[in-house]
């Protein structure tokens, strides 16, 4: 490897590295051709890769970016069988309005010096995108960037400093992160305060028989297979004597370095707080952990750690995600910053982020400090900053953090507000995509989401995951099939919630989508039956009871199930619909039964073309009552009016009815058909068939009052 890339270990320093002029004659020649152009070529044994990724301040910025990716994703061998990896190709093409984009493909061959040499070689093409910042757009909110080159682990001086700099604008500028008094204390706290006398660094303490001063700081973390000691009824005593230090999970002890950070004497740990064997205790505990998280100070995430006894410090390259100057004449006073996704990759598709408790904890702090394999990164009601951004993340960046949903709600109330809805539907898309340890507390770590939602809105009815004044909409739920080969989703074999409620399946859940509508069934009334005292908490039953067009079809399977085991026929036409009208099961083959129901929810267009929405549903042994199979959308004219008119029996049955009476409903002179645009009159029921083509063959639905269970 060239010198040009690297500085001798005599010359390590924490100032900002440059680009080479290699990489910025290849920019320069991009950006003048605006198309495609040879980058440089990498070629390193594995020990100069990673001296270069890892351990080397690097005089070229984007080299060692380069270099820093190819090595994270290689996963090449161990060092000491003498691997050598090669990038054959790299173009790079260059969008100076907007983006970077460096496209290479790299072959990674391994060679083994042992005996038995054997070549291994795999070819794949891969991609780094930065977004280029000019400096104005940045300042004056801060300099970008400032993360020291020697700060190579997320525990540092910097790393402190910069985490307490931001507590303090916090505290100091955000009303909205403030509202919470300190006044209230979780049942249980970890006292901190350290005995010189028998050298003991903590103890467990009652809130309510101690006297508890100041503020006290969360954790989140991954419980993981790993056994740890927890608090049980046997040991709550001598917990509460004291806890070695050296006793705890190493997990356990960076959380109280971090919490001695901003000079706090009280660490809440839920392992350690919350007596594990106690059914009650867990039952009291969970019905308020939405307040120990709104209450805190402040909630360290341990992202990147999968288990108590692993470290939620990381080693890191701070070249990996620095911004850096763009140094060209065409460019001046412009930044490289690593691609929005990428920067908060680490944070999205952490082992925490899987878990379903933490959107909750997420979501209810005032603030968060999450520890990434990469960087520290801030959310608070207000502010978003990172250590590429310290000075608050760019706009763009609002809707990937939980954090702006809730803000909407000091803006929106009430469910009739399409804020409000939407943070909802985040709330709904997020949560669905993690997982429990313990399938049975689905409800139950949603609380206090809930609770929130219902103290800053208008009053309203909460539903096992719906809310009353919203049923129009969140009833419309489906499970994300596109994400199906890869989380199928499934129903536990115990109840949890009624089948209209999302939280009813385990899986990756899409909510419904904004669209204008009419609506095609009105709401009798709807309630769950609770098995506690709390609202938000775990149901025994529920139903809804309505009124609507139901009708009956055939679910047969589909021949070479894919994403779908099953298809909607109506009236025998088993064919004819197959690619109009879209059926996304909740679980996958879930009832044997090849004949079910539709019920019709609402109507809309879009890009000029009718679509109904509704439910599969399949009938119980009670009489009127169904349970909800899944979703379904028509998508086209025909197969709309199929599902709102049946055809009569013993009519004549000659090619696409359905189309002939699309045909006979069909165009006005004005661009329009008059069954499918005249809502308002079908709203006043004065629209109904032709007499002189259409009830010969067709009968259109009739209301029915039904309950779903």
């Amino acid at each position: 490897m060239s010198s040009l890339y690297i500085q001798s270990s005599q010359s390590m320093t924490s100032e900002r590295p440059m680009i080479c002029n290699d990489c910025i004659r290849t920019l320069d020649e991009a950006d003048k051709n605006y198309g495609f152009m040879p980058f440089p070529k990498h070629m390193a044994r594995l020990s100069t890769l990673t001296r270069m990724a890892n351990e080397l301040p690097v005089a070229c910025h984007l080299c060692a970016y380069i270099c820093h990716h190819i090595y994270q994703e290689a996963a090449v061998p161990n060092e000491d069988l003498g691997v050598q990896l090669h990038v054959d190709k790299s173009y790079i093409h260059v969008e100076f309005l907007a983006s970077l984009k460096i496209e290479f493909a790299e072959t990674v061959s391994t060679e083994r010096v042992l005996p038995g040499d054997q070549w291994l070689s795999n070819i794949r093409r891969r991609k780094l995108l930065f977004d280029v910042v000019r400096r104005q757009t940045i300042l004056p909110l801060s300099l970008i960037g400032t993360t020291p080159l020697d700060a190579r682990n997320t525990s540092s001086s910097s790393c402190q400093i910069l985490a307490k700099s931001w507590m303090n604008v916090c505290k100091t500028s955000h009303a909205t992160c403030n509202h919470s008094s300190s006044s209230w204390y979780p049942t249980r706290l970890l006292d901190l305060r350290v005995s010189s006398q028998n050298s003991l660094q903590l103890r467990l303490i009652h809130s309510a028989s101690t006297e508890v001063q100041g503020n006290y700081i969360t954790l989140s973390h991954c419980w993981g297979n790993k056994i740890f000691r927890t608090l049980t009824t046997s040991n709550i005593a001598d917990m509460e004597s004291g806890i070695f230090f050296k006793d705890l999970p190493k997990l356990f002890q960076e959380a109280i370095q971090i919490t001695r950070w901003f000079g706090v004497e009280y660490l809440w740990i839920d392992s350690y707080c919350i007596i594990q064997d106690s059914p009650n205790d867990w039952r009291h505990e969970s019905a308020m952990m939405g307040k120990v998280y709104k209450h805190a100070l402040l909630n360290i995430s341990a992202d990147m750690a999968s288990n108590s006894s692993e470290t939620c410090f990381a080693d890191r390259n701070p070249m990996s995600f620095q911004p850096f100057p763009l140094n060209l004449l065409s460019k001046s006073d412009t930044y490289l910053v690593p691609e929005s996704a990428q920067l908060l990759h680490t944070l999205n598709f952490s082992p925490l982020a899987r878990r379903a408790w933490v959107v909750q904890e997420r979501v209810l702090a005032p603030r968060v400090l999450h520890f990434t394999s990469q960087q520290l990164i801030w959310e608070c009601g207000e502010f978003f900053a990172c250590e590429t951004y310290p000075g608050g993340m760019p706009a763009t960046f609002d809707h990937l953090t939980p954090k702006r949903y809730m803000s909407r709600l000091s803006v929106h109330r009430g469910f009739q507000s399409w804020g409000v809805r939407q943070a909802w539907d985040y709330i709904i898309r997020d949560y669905s995509r993690c997982f429990l340890t313990k399938p049975e507390d689905k409800l139950v770590a949603l609380s206090g989401i809930a609770k929130e939602f219902q103290s800053r809105i208008w009053s309203d009815k909460y539903l096992a995951g719906l809310w009353e004044a919203d049923l129009y909409h969140t009833l419309l739920w489906h499970v994300d099939s596109a994400n199906r080969s890869n989380f199928p989703s499934s129903r536990p074999a115990f109840y949890r919630a009624p089948t209209w409620s999302w939280l009813s399946i385990d899986g990756p859940v899409s909510p419904a989508s904004e669209q204008f509508f009419y609506y095609h069934w009105s709401v009798i009334d709807a309630d769950v039956s609770l098995k506690g005292e709390d609202p938000t908490g775990e149901v025994k039953a529920g139903s809804i009871k309505l009124r609507g067009l139901l009708r009956p079809v055939s679910l047969p399977r589909r021949i070479g199930a894919g994403l779908n085991s099953r298809r909607i026929a109506v009236d025998g036409e088993d064919m004819l619909f197959d690619d109009s009208i879209e059926y996304i099961e909740d679980v996958l083959d879930e009832s044997p039964q090849e004949d079910g129901f539709v019920l019709l929810i609402r109507s809309y267009r879009q890009g000029g073309v009718k679509h109904l929405e509704g439910l599969v549903l399949k009938e119980t042994e009670e009489q009127n009552t169904y349970r909800r199979l899944g979703w379904f959308c028509a998508h086209s004219d025909s197969a709309t009016l199929a599902m709102r008119y049946k055809l009569r029996p013993g009519g004549p049955r000659l090619g696409n009815p359905w189309a002939g009476l699309f045909a006979s409903r069909g165009d006005d002179g004005n661009g329009s058909d008059g069954e499918l645009d005249e809502l308002e009159a079908e709203q006043n029921n004065i629209y109904d068939l032709d007499p002189d083509h259409d009830t010969r063959r067709f009968e259109r639905l009739r209301e029915a009052s039904i309950t779903i269970v």
